[in-house]
């Protein structure tokens, strides 16, 4: 993990990435942190997170990502690395409604939490074939959790 915010480590296999301050923060993930829980604390700014080129962050590449706390003005978002193609297919479940979010079987280039519709304790899951990235997302409400183009 590229420490552009702040960061807290939990057990070295987890993260608490922190945004406190008054400013956006970006997070750029790195093969290293395969197997960690990253757990978005966020005041109201914007915290986004960078994923690793995929041929970087090869096959069996995962981590987990928790909200842990969210501002209701702004949200958190997963960005695919800026020198792959879009590389994100994924689904994300709603609980309140079985409703649901998927990639469409179109590589995206994103993921994001909309922030009116995220609560604490909605996740997503992030696994890597070493050309593709797979996301599984869970959530309270319906549309917490997208895929962005």
């Amino acid at each position: 993990l590229k420490r552009l915010g702040r960061v807290t480590q939990l057990n070295g296999v987890a993260d608490l990435l922190i945004n406190d301050d008054g400013g956006d923060r970006t997070y750029q993930l790195q093969q290293g942190d395969s197997g960690k829980v990253f757990y978005v604390e966020q005041d109201d700014n914007v915290i986004s997170i960078y994923l690793p080129m995929a041929v970087d962050a090869g096959a069996g590449w995962h981590i987990n990502i928790i909200v842990r706390a969210i501002h209701a003005d702004e949200g958190v978002f997963v960005y695919n690395h800026g020198n792959d193609d879009d590389n994100i297919h994924g689904i994300a479940f709603s609980f309140n409604s079985n409703y649901g979010e998927v990639s469409d079987g179109t590589a995206k280039n994103s993921i994001g939490f909309r922030a009116d519709d995220t609560v604490i304790g909605d996740r997503i899951e992030i696994f890597c074939d070493g050309t593709v990235f797979y996301c599984y997302g869970w959530s309270v409400d319906d549309g917490a959790i997208y895929f962005g183009s």
